[in-house]
């Protein structure tokens, strides 16, 4: 049978109902067997993008919001009898969007008392989504659900074409500080890490044919907030300069030093100043600057003591991770 949907299936999901639980048998199978392989196996997302009808050649379902409450039902059922897949967390609802049909099936998924027993999280994907729909989203179900946090799971530029320029990085950065700010994201995941397609998805691209391996800016963007926002770092709030996003992280790395990290996204033409006079030199001692740009790729250009009067100056067009440590205090 085919592993899409039918255009006279578009309505209803192409997975019947009494098959439910062979699905989720299934899939519960797959993830103990990979387990036991010694694969950190932490989630599993049984629904990809609901919302969508499915039926243009590429594997998916579509499932309505009463149909996506059936279908997790039986799988938090089931994974609850699995000693094998103890704390490993079923993702949902995975919505390519923060808006529409993904909003309704989110607040169907919560009006089930046994879903929304299980559900501390709503997992979604970031397509098609402006600042404005991110925001009453978050609005809508951090004020009825307290509790609630939100991950960002997918996403992509989604447009043709390969590019290697700080322009798509840009794009990315934006994105991940709007997640971040808006939504409040808990984490953030990046849809492929090895593209061999012509199309702004990669991490990285290789060419099957030649083996040549392409670096695309993206990467040393993602790096601004991976490479310095450890597991345990919590956002704080900090204000945006006019034309520069900015978001803020606090923790303790590894060595035990205290940090806060901030990234700020730069996509004007012009070098922006930033002042950080504010924070208390007492509790921070060093500060690092980190730049990606048209020329450089997550470079430390600056490693020093930090004082009272410091200021930075943010490139044009650049991605710039600042890091005040309390290094030896």
């Amino acid at each position: 049978g085919m592993a899409h949907a039918s255009p006279s299936q578009k309505d209803f999901s192409n997975l019947p109902r009494e098959n439910y639980e062979a699905f989720a048998d299934y899939v519960l199978d797959v993830a103990e067997h990979f387990k036991s392989e010694g694969l950190p196996i932490k989630f599993i997302s049984p629904i990809n993008e609901p919302q969508w009808d499915w039926t243009g050649g590429q594997e998916g379902c579509h499932y309505d919001a009463n149909e996506v409450v059936a279908l997790l039902k039986v799988f938090i059922e089931k994974i609850e009898k699995r000693p094998g897949l103890e704390g490993v967390e079923i993702s949902a609802p995975e919505g390519g969007e923060w808006k529409n049909e993904t909003s309704n099936i989110c607040r169907v998924m919560l009006a089930d008392e046994t879903l929304r027993s299980y559900f501390k999280t709503l997992d979604n994907h970031s397509y098609w989504t402006n600042a404005t729909a991110k925001k009453s989203f978050a609005e809508y179900f951090k004020s009825r659900y307290p509790y609630l946090k939100f991950r960002m799971s997918e996403w992509c530029e989604m447009v043709n074409g390969r590019d290697l320029t700080i322009d798509s990085a840009l794009n990315l950065a934006q994105q991940i500080y709007e997640d971040m700010t808006i939504l409040d994201v808990v984490s953030w995941q990046y849809w492929i890490a090895v593209s061999c397609y012509d199309y702004r998805d990669g991490l990285i691209y290789v060419d099957n044919a030649t083996h040549k391996v392409s670096i695309p800016k993206r990467l040393w963007a993602m790096g601004n907030y991976s490479k310095f926002i450890d597991p345990g770092y919590v956002r704080v709030e900090s204000k945006s300069v006019a034309g520069l996003s900015c978001s803020t992280y606090k923790g303790v790395n590894e060595d035990g030093e205290h940090e806060l990290v901030i990234v700020f996204v730069n996509k004007q033409t012009k070098p922006i100043n930033v002042d950080f006079s504010g924070f208390d030199t007492s509790a921070y001692n060093r500060i690092s600057v980190n730049v990606t740009d048209r020329t450089r790729n997550l470079e430390e250009v600056f490693y020093g003591k930090y004082s009272a009067d410091v200021a930075v100056e943010i490139p044009r067009k650049s991605i710039t991770t600042v890091v005040i440590s309390s290094h030896g205090v």
